[in-house]
């Protein structure tokens, strides 16, 4: 799964991408051995822990990021989606024992592989999605990002307002080496028809 991640292994292939290693003139035998999610992958060293501790701890699994939030989320069926929002978000379904190839975007990547069965995922992504809190306190929305949820207490619901946290369209992985993400639109704040369509503060 995080070999899957670079760019550099094919899931539809479940082998390298020759096309990525020949344009850059990668050599193979620089890269590591490419294991199960679930395996061996050594012995953290006792003296890690103490000086004087003797006990070797095996690494027996290896997982990361939203491979890692998906099986985390027990996400473990064809279909199943798990949601993650932090700086950037991230929308992620299990799609089963093959690759999804997306017609609009999509990241096609590998979940994970347990004792020879591996799982599929597909991954749409804006970079731009916590980080709005961010924006709100440089625009004056907030005073502190601890208040924002403080902030919204005066009013009942949004009163028709939508924060879009930037417009980007989920991101496609690159086709060799990974680029510079697209340009991203500032959150923009819209108020929709609305009975009452003059939002305040709080309600952004």
């Amino acid at each position: 799964s995080n070999m899957g991640a670079t760019g550099l292994w094919d899931p539809f292939l479940m082998s390298w991408n020759t096309f990525a290693f020949s344009s850059r003139d990668i050599p193979y035998n620089i890269m590591p051995k490419v294991m199960d999610t679930g395996g061996h992958f050594g012995d953290v060293v006792p003296s890690v822990w103490a000086d004087d501790c003797t006990v070797s701890v095996p690494i027996m699994g290896v997982c990361s990021d939203q491979s890692a939030a998906l099986y985390g989320e027990c996400c473990f069926e064809p279909g199943d989606v798990k949601i993650t929002i932090g700086t950037g978000g991230f929308a992620t379904m299990n799609v089963g024992s093959k690759p999804y190839a997306s017609k609009t975007g999509l990241y096609p990547l590998i979940g994970w592989r347990v004792q020879g069965e591996t799982r599929f995922m597909a991954e749409g992504m804006s970079s731009f999605a916590g980080s709005a809190i961010d924006w709100a306190q440089e625009v004056g929305l907030i005073d502190d990002v601890r208040t924002s949820a403080t902030a919204a207490a005066p009013v009942p619901d949004s009163n028709g307002a939508v924060l879009v946290p930037g417009e980007a369209a989920p991101h496609a992985p690159p086709p060799v080496a990974p680029q510079p993400p697209p340009p991203q639109a500032p959150p923009r704040l819209v108020a929709p028809p609305h009975p009452h369509p003059h939002p305040r503060r709080p309600h952004a």
